[in-house]
């Protein structure tokens, strides 16, 4: 079942903050936190990064709004999920290359305060593009992030 989030235009707050991560043989990304909002179940954290006019790259982390500020083990069902996507343009349009966090693969350690409406978190895991390709290692961090945004899903 897909999850989505609607952010009305009207509603939109000045989320701030940053994000970085270090993966195998891909370039680094230092990216600015462009979204922070919750349904009220589950909270969304997106950052991107325009390297060049034809590539850009987004990272994103999703959790429970419920969750537990200490260190996760990233595990299937654990309500953690992050995702890398290099973005690169051409002439017929753009191609999208997902490189997911490989379940059991690393650690996610937390800090969310939802009545402050803030956000950081470090991890230190394995993403992957496809199972038949090698897994990457990834460090990263979601750094002073603000401006949570509470939305209607």
């Amino acid at each position: 079942m897909q999850n989505k989030i609607r952010l009305h235009s009207k509603s939109k707050k000045s989320v701030s903050g940053s994000a970085n991560v270090l993966i195998d043989s891909l370039p680094p990304f230092n990216g600015s936190v462009l979204k922070f909002l919750t349904d009220g179940k589950e909270v969304l954290v997106s950052a991107n990064q325009q390297f060049d006019e034809k590539r850009s790259a987004s990272l994103s982390i999703s959790f429970p709004e419920s969750i537990d500020n200490k260190e996760h083990d990233y595990v299937k069902d654990g309500g953690i999920d992050i995702i890398y996507v290099l973005i690169e343009k051409d002439d017929d349009g753009e191609t999208y290359t997902p490189y997911s966090a490989v379940y059991g693969s690393g650690k996610v350690t937390v800090a969310f305060d939802l009545e402050r409406g803030t956000f950081h978190a470090t991890f230190n895991l394995k993403v992957q593009n496809d199972p038949t390709e090698p897994q990457l290692g990834a460090n990263g961090v979601f750094r002073d992030v603000q401006g949570l945004e509470h939305v209607q899903k």
